[in-house]
């Protein structure tokens, strides 16, 4: 399995159509729109490198109201606890800690 995370430039009036468009697809698992130089961050996940240059070549590029990607390729995941730790600050991790304390 290989997982990728594509960074995604778009036109700012394309953004929702966009993400919806990924939304559709099967081998897309996770979809944020974020701040700062890119638009959209696409979590993907497949099962080798050929799928993920069919999904990220014909199928993603063709998306219109994208104007620019960089893809990523992940090389070690880690656990779901330290990653909530890490990106959970400020979303409601001290209302989790609080029912850990407690």
């Amino acid at each position: 399995m290989i997982t990728a995370i594509m960074l995604i430039k778009t036109r700012l009036r394309d953004v929702e159509e966009v993400t919806n468009a990924l939304a559709e697809m099967e081998d897309v698992r996770v979809i944020f729109t974020t701040t700062g130089q890119y638009d959209i961050v696409a979590i993907l996940d497949e099962k080798d490198s050929e799928a993920l240059a069919e999904t990220v070549t014909r199928r993603i590029a063709q998306v219109p109201g994208i104007t620019d990607t960089t893809t990523l390729l992940a090389i070690r995941r880690h656990s779901q606890a330290l990653m909530d730790r890490m990106f959970g600050v400020g979303l409601g991790g001290e209302e989790r800690e609080k029912k850990d304390e407690g």
